[in-house]
């Protein structure tokens, strides 16, 4: 990075924070000292906070058996409800969207994802209109393609049925994706977020310049609003899906009720655009550079958010403190990323054993007597110990980044928000080199060489100890499945690394040899979580009836408590 010559000389006297660093902090003060709206005559939604604890307890049951990061959960669970109250009861039962409102918020209050008491009564007429756009594209949308299955039943192959009910499916649980998208995205409306994603936006679309495939410049500017969403505010595929549904259709959000049926019949090609958005070449580049952006906006973002009046006066007092507030800040985040490695290695080993480990011990003692091997109690208490002593001994192991890290990230945060440290060169953005399909045929040979000597060493390890096949079959079950998650539940420690980790050549080694593991666990996760069995029974065997339950109870205590105020 080539800053300014006299920065040294300049940073010793003042510090000038920049237009968008001035904007953010005026946003900060309006929303931590303006004026509080007040709403306290309003009508509140409310519901019974007894119910509601065996609502809350069944949530904490159901996000164990489906892994998702702590902060998509929410809007998983919005999607849920939606899907079971329009997809799964709507096709017996004709809701309204008013009512279907009033369902998600209750449930979600109830399920501790929403405060209770406190949200206006407002708020349902607000999302109603959110579910009535998408009721009404997927009743015009989605049947056109279940007629086409119907039309000509006799004369197609099974195989191009599939295709249509496949077509069909994928459709509707994209909009009901969308829909929940959309109203977290109305629950959880943080104006210093938008201001601080603005901000990086404007800085990073003036900055970075593609150097070559020109081809992909017309789509650089959203790509690169998507890669900030993604790795500033965390947002999944769901949720920038919704982020480019407004970009493909001005207005969606206010869009009159008179055009829902338009866009109802182009909805599947803008989903295509969508999706083919999703995957742009651009990502994976940019990835690495507004990765490195968003964790310097997000140390900048806290310490503006605990004193901005005081962070402000000390620029022009004392400058240096600023770099010293900014090294405390990242110490914090490195504790907190560390507790939280810890806590997201507890839940993966319960998710694994629950999900698939009860699954696969039942089955081992019953399937070597059934082919007649020898049961070995090591092996059964190594596969039973394995699992969870592999993953604490690699949360054990991972190390915070260091003081150089550190160091980086507060040239980042001055680059970002002070004159004196503008950029001077562009961030020059390059795509990987597409390689041969010779050389990728000659890589893809000592891959599967390597694939091969992994799998065929770690299976040669196990017999030595007497492991049946049966056995070493739940061993690389288990072997492969916690290798992805210890790569997955690192994520928070590694995206607070601006600087790569030094190579060497043990390390490059492991990476080598592990990759294959890790390939065959993330393939099978996704694979896993399409036939998830227990998120199935507790979807459709178990959640339907006990949310009926729970809203009978629900309304038999409205009905007790509307006879109490009659009598007093």
């Amino acid at each position: 990075m080539i800053l300014n010559p006299k920065l040294h000389e300049q940073a010793s006297l003042t510090l000038a924070p920049n237009v968008n660093t001035k904007k953010l902090l005026q946003v900060i003060y309006r929303v931590q000292h303006g004026p509080v709206k007040d709403t306290s005559d309003q009508p509140k939604i409310r519901v019974s906070s007894v119910i509601s604890r065996m609502a809350f307890f069944y949530e904490k049951i159901r996000n164990v058996v489906e892994y998702k990061e702590e902060y998509l959960l929410r809007k998983e669970a919005i999607k849920r409800i939606l899907r079971r109250e329009i997809v799964i009861e709507g096709e017996t039962k004709d809701y309204q969207s008013a009512e279907i409102s009033e369902r998600v918020l209750a449930e979600l209050i109830r399920g501790g994802y929403l405060p209770n008491n406190q949200l206006p009564i407002t708020l349902i007429d607000e999302v109603a209109v959110i579910i009535k756009k998408y009721l009404i594209i997927k009743n015009i949308a989605a049947p056109s393609i279940s007629k086409e299955i119907s039309k000509n039943l006799t004369k197609r192959d099974l195989r191009e049925i599939r295709e249509e009910i496949a077509k069909h499916n994928q459709l509707v649980d994209w909009l009901m994706a969308v829909a929940a998208s959309e109203i977290e995205a109305r629950l959880c409306q943080d104006p210093v977020l938008n201001q601080a994603i603005k901000n990086l936006y404007d800085y990073l679309s003036a900055n970075i310049q593609l150097v070559d495939q020109q081809e992909l410049a017309k789509d650089l500017p959203i790509q690169i609003y998507l890669s900030i969403n993604r790795n500033f505010a965390k947002l999944d595929d769901d949720m920038l899906s919704f982020i480019l549904l407004k970009y493909y259709i001005a207005g969606w959000q206010s869009l009159p009720e008179s055009r829902w049926p338009t866009i109802a019949k182009n909805i599947e090609k803008i989903r295509q655009a969508i999706n083919s958005q999703l995957k742009n070449p651009l990502a994976e580049p940019l990835n690495k550079i507004t990765g490195r952006y968003a964790v310097a906006t997000s140390v900048l973002l806290e310490l503006l958010r605990q004193d901005p009046i005081g962070v402000y006066t000390n620029l022009k007092t004392d400058p240096k403190s600023f770099s010293r507030q900014i090294k405390k800040i990242c110490e914090k985040k490195y504790t907190k990323a560390k507790k939280l490695l810890w806590r997201a290695a507890v839940r993966s080993i319960i998710y694994i054993f629950i999900t698939k480990g009860i699954l696969v011990i039942l089955l081992e003692v019953p399937a070597n007597k059934l082919f007649g091997a020898k049961i070995e109690p090591l092996a059964l208490l190594f596969n039973a110990l394995f699992p969870p002593a592999l993953l604490f001994f690699s949360v054990l192991v991972t190390k915070v980044p260091d003081e150089s890290n550190t160091e980086k990230i507060i040239n980042l945060v001055n680059e970002l928000s002070f004159e004196e440290y503008r950029r001077s060169e562009p961030i020059l953005l390059r795509m990987p080199q597409k390689k041969t399909s010779f050389l990728r045929q000659v890589f893809n040979f000592f891959y599967g060489l390597i694939f091969i000597l992994t799998f065929g060493a770690i299976i040669w390890l196990l017999s030595i100890f007497h492991f049946t096949w049966v056995s070493t079959l739940i061993f690389l079950f288990f072997l492969v499945f916690v290798s992805f998650f210890i790569i997955r539940i690192k994520r928070a420690t590694n995206e607070l690394r601006v600087i790569e980790e030094r190579e060497s050549l043990w390390r490059t080694i492991f990476d080598l040899f592990s990759l294959p593991v890790i390939s065959v666990g993330k393939y099978l996760s996704e694979k896993f979580s399409k036939i998830n069995v227990f998120a199935f029974f507790l979807d459709f065997i178990i959640e339907t009836p006990f949310k009926f339950l729970v809203n009978m109870a629900e309304d038999w205590t409205n009905y007790v408590n509307e006879r109490k105020n009659q009598i007093s």
